[in-house]
């Protein structure tokens, strides 16, 4: 199965899935060298290493070095401090979890209820994770979840109500 070749028709305007899904891929590799490269600074402020190295805590004790740090951590990092590319690796991850969803899923009448559950996801991961955050990259990594978890809903709720049923040639 060729996923170029698949063509959804949405009022009359031709979608190309796998041109989004490439476009998607290409977005969240760059994102993530992107937000690599801003969290690499963890490895030289060592006083930061408390707080931004949960994933090097976990697996090692505590941090000696830095080589000891883990390269989610450098994720954590960036996502504290510049939060740019982690929202958008978690966006463009996001869209294409969405849009694999949408093209493998048999019943498209079930579409709703994917979203609506992905939307359940993306709203008490946020609340659960990051509602109290004491850094600006925190609270906007938060507002982010919470903005595509509403988005999510919406999106679902058009579904549900559209009198358009959509069908995907295979």
């Amino acid at each position: 199965m060729k996923i170029v070749y698949q063509v959804i028709e949405l009022g009359g305007e031709t979608l190309i899935i796998g041109l989004q899904v490439g476009l998607c891929i290409c977005l969240l590799v760059i994102a993530t060298a992107a937000a690599l490269y801003e969290g690499s600074p963890v490895l030289i402020y060592t006083t930061s290493w408390e707080h931004s190295t949960p994933f090097t805590r976990m697996i090692h004790g505590e941090v000696t070095g830095a080589n000891d740090i883990v390269i989610f951590d450098l994720l954590v990092y960036a996502s504290q401090f510049a939060p740019l590319f982690p929202i958008v690796m978690l966006l463009s991850a996001t869209y294409l979890i969405i849009l694999a969803t949408y093209m493998f899923l048999r019943n498209k009448e079930k579409f709703p209820a994917f979203l609506f559950g992905f939307a359940t996801v993306h709203i008490i991961l946020g609340v659960t994770l990051l509602l109290d955050a004491d850094t600006q990259g925190g609270k906007a990594i938060f507002t982010a979840l919470l903005i595509s978890g509403i988005s999510c809903l919406s999106i679902g709720y058009a579904f549900k109500k559209s009198p358009w049923k959509p069908q995907m040639e295979v």
